[in-house]
């Protein structure tokens, strides 16, 4: 290691830089652990970076980085906005204050920020790019038996997950969208509010357990055990791919992410919750482990993977209405990209896009399935117009009369809220005043154009503060369990022991509130950590780097339709990716592990 006054100012600059980062975050942050973490991971970055000259094999990966860091800076500069500050209590902080201002002290302040933030990301991406194949090396060949690793972790996770719902939440966790989807299979009668397939897939075992065992709980309970069964599959089934992968640390990152599983009470309320979501995210979860199991030429017997590939696909086509728009995407990228490189995966896309098709054309009109509401895809249009009402922005006569027809504009500045769209879109479902918007949606289409021309910002504001939960790092969403929802089905949680109901209502809350534990649930760190992966595995030419973008394609889908600006519900998919993500940064290519870089030593020899 040459140590020179260039390198070592250089370094000196940099980490300045990233300390002001740290401590403006660190005071406006709610996650302030994992700022520290950060500051940590980059400050080792950036003396590696600056002592050994790392650096990307050409332009293009330069390019991409810078991008993805600037973005990543970009998306600091949240923190700053008034209604964050309040949100987040920082309105009393003198320093976030100034950095709010336009002042040159402010402006400098924030800019000296930006810059803080591009060099974490920055240096992390460099540090990622030359130490993540060293640390995949493999010096020897590891065995590990992957059924009996899926059949051990299945059974674990499934008992453990059992006891949670049997002793503690009997039937299942339920809350008032739960019984909405009841009330479907009840009747008979399917709005397409919520996705009609999960609520009749959901009726199977709801009906069953009235028939079998004439109650509804009864109904609540079987389903929620065919979750606890599909969330211990997708554990095996990540873990015994992970059981076949090169990574030197596998076993230790498999027992690391097992005890995951089993530790964190999010799962276990997640797999007994009788709601749409759970579901899906696994479907969405095995999904992409089947697709990279495909990808990587995974060996297994009667076409195991192209089956579950099929089956879980269809369910994260169908069992939620944007899952089928990231199912098409993934598909045509998939097309581009590999061409026919993959026949095997481009046959169960096409299956998969085919069968959405027919189910959501030719038999939802066969079955005649009433239209979900109409407000529901313009969340964050609603938001916005709501907001320039609030905060009286600039309105026309007109335009203020058209407003007026979906809801009073007193009522919207009595009901607006910065981070949840139902107190507006509720509204205007309940007293039908959507119907307005389906007569003449050309007109609201220009109100909602104009109305932003004339108030930008407070348009950029209301989007922020509607997801800023998805893309902003240091803010922990709430972690409860739901018990005691009111129901005309006389459904109601039981516990065998009220002691180990108060306990396990104790550990709950303490990785809701507790200041490590909240790293575990910061969507805006979940969704950083999946761009970094698409980024890292884009610039190694690895050609399993498209599979973090169909979780990116999820997550955007949020970014124009949320309902909720931090609510791990709507992102659970994602968070259970991520230990797979990182695997796949540290699961290399064998002749990669055996090529040059054993050799050298060096990474840009490599791909030059």
């Amino acid at each position: 290691m040459k140590i020179t006054l260039k390198s070592t100012s250089l370094f000196v600059i940099e980490l300045a830089f990233m300390i002001w980062w740290a401590i403006l975050q660190f005071l406006g942050n709610v996650d302030k652990e994992g700022c520290i973490l950060l500051l940590i991971l980059s400050a080792v970055a950036v003396f590696q970076n600056q002592y050994h000259g790392i650096s990307y094999a050409n332009i293009r990966q330069n390019i991409l980085g810078g991008i993805t860091s600037l973005l990543f800076a970009g998306t600091s500069i949240y923190m700053f906005t008034g209604t964050a500050m309040e949100c987040m209590g920082n309105e009393q902080i003198p320093l976030l204050q100034m950095a709010d201002t336009y002042s040159f002290s402010g402006i400098l302040m924030k800019l000296s920020f930006i810059m803080g933030a591009y060099l974490v990301f920055w240096n992390l991406l460099l540090l990622g790019y030359d130490k993540i194949p060293q640390l995949a090396r493999m010096e020897k060949k590891q065995n590990c038996s992957s059924q009996k690793i899926f059949w051990v972790v299945f059974i674990l996770t499934a008992l453990v997950y059992f006891l949670y719902l049997i002793l503690c939440m009997y039937p299942g966790m339920v809350q008032y969208d739960s019984f909405i989807q009841i009330d479907q299979m009840v009747s008979g009668h399917y709005r397409n509010h919520f996705p009609v397939w999960i609520t009749l897939f959901m009726g199977i075992f709801i009906h069953f357990g009235i028939a079998v065992f004439g109650n509804m709980s009864a109904g609540i309970f079987c389903f929620s055990c065919f979750e606890i069964l599909a969330s211990s599959f997708m554990s095996g089934y990540m873990l015994m791919t992970m059981a076949e992968g090169s990574f030197r640390y596998k076993k230790v990152w498999m027992v690391l992410t097992e005890a995951w599983f089993l530790g964190c009470p999010i799962h276990w309320m997640f797999a007994s919750y009788t709601v749409k979501d759970p579901l899906f995210f696994y479907c969405m979860v095995i999904f992409v482990i089947s697709m990279y199991r495909l990808v990587r030429g995974y060996q297994t017997k009667f076409f195991f993977d192209q089956f579950i590939l099929v089956l879980s696909g269809c369910g994260f086509a169908l069992f939620r209405n944007n899952g089928g728009l990231v199912i098409l995407i993934t598909t045509i990228l998939f097309v581009l990209i590999y061409r026919k490189k993959y026949p095997k995966v481009l046959i169960c896309l096409g299956l998969i896009v085919a069968v959405q098709v027919i189910l959501e054309g030719p038999v939802y009109r066969a079955i005649q399935v009433e239209d979900g509401e109409y407000s529901e895809a313009f969340s964050i249009p609603l938001q916005q117009v709501a907001r320039v009402v609030y905060d009286d922005g600039t309105l026309t006569k007109d335009q203020k009369e058209m407003i007026a027809v979906l809801m009073p504009l007193d009522r919207i500045k009595g009901e607006y809220r910065t981070d949840i769209s139902d107190p507006i879109k509720g509204f205007i479902q309940f007293q039908h005043t959507e119907d307005v918007i389906k007569a003449n949606p050309s007109g609201y289409l220009k109100l909602w154009i104009h109305v932003g021309f004339q108030n930008p910002r407070l348009y950029v504001y209301a989007w922020m503060d509607q997801t800023y939960g998805y893309w902003h790092m240091g803010n922990t969403c709430n972690i409860k369990r739901i018990v005691g929802q009111e129901n005309a089905y006389q459904v109601s949680n039981k516990s065998l022991s009220e002691t180990l109901f108060a306990q396990s209502g104790n550990y709950i809350t303490s990785w809701g509130s507790s200041k490590w534990f909240s790293i575990f649930h910061d969507l805006g760190l979940v969704t950083w950590i999946t761009i970094y992966a698409f980024i890292y595995l884009w610039m190694r030419k690895r050609k399993e780097a498209m599979l973090p973008l169909a979780s990116l394609l999820y997550l955007g889908t949020l970014l124009v339709a949320s309902p909720l600006a931090n609510d791990i519900r709507y992102t659970y998919g994602s968070v259970i990716l991520i230990p797979f993500f990182i695997y796949m940064m540290f699961d290399h290519q064998k002749d990669f592990m055996t090529s040059s870089l054993s050799e050298e030593g060096s990474i840009d020899k490599i791909l030059t």
